[in-house]
């Protein structure tokens, strides 16, 4: 093989790791994470869970991904989408948790709060 031949795969072998690399870059930092919680800014029970996982430090054993309904249709839109997909119809009330995981749906503080109790097998 010649020197620039050699040259030329390892660019090619350096694009590809490149490429690999940055596609699992955003696949983990992609929106379709195995944990979603929806809330809203203007929610005291959307507060109560935000106050518990910070509290608890809960981002730093678990992953999950926030996402606001307040004016944004397309993450309302998934919200409604996870509902339907746990059989649940009508107005869904917030905090709504979607684990993908388990295909699991959880509406309302407590639920969400236990959840993620159970996770970091914390008691009480």
């Amino acid at each position: 093989m010649t020197k620039k031949t050699i040259i030329i795969l390892l660019i090619c072998l350096a694009v590809v790791a490149g490429t690999i690399l940055i596609f699992n870059k955003i696949k983990i930092s992609s929106s379709d994470a195995d944990i979603v919680i929806f809330y809203s800014d203007n929610c005291s029970h959307c507060l109560n869970v935000e106050n518990f996982l910070e509290e608890n430090k809960v981002l730093e054993r678990v992953a999950y991904t926030r996402k606001s309904v307040d004016n944004n249709s397309a993450n309302l839109f998934q919200l409604r989408e996870k509902a339907l997909a746990c059989n649940l119809f009508g107005d869904i009330g917030i905090p709504f948790l979607w684990d993908k995981q388990n295909s699991k749906c959880l509406v309302g503080d407590e639920d969400v709060i236990n959840f993620f109790k159970e996770k970091l097998n914390i008691n009480s």
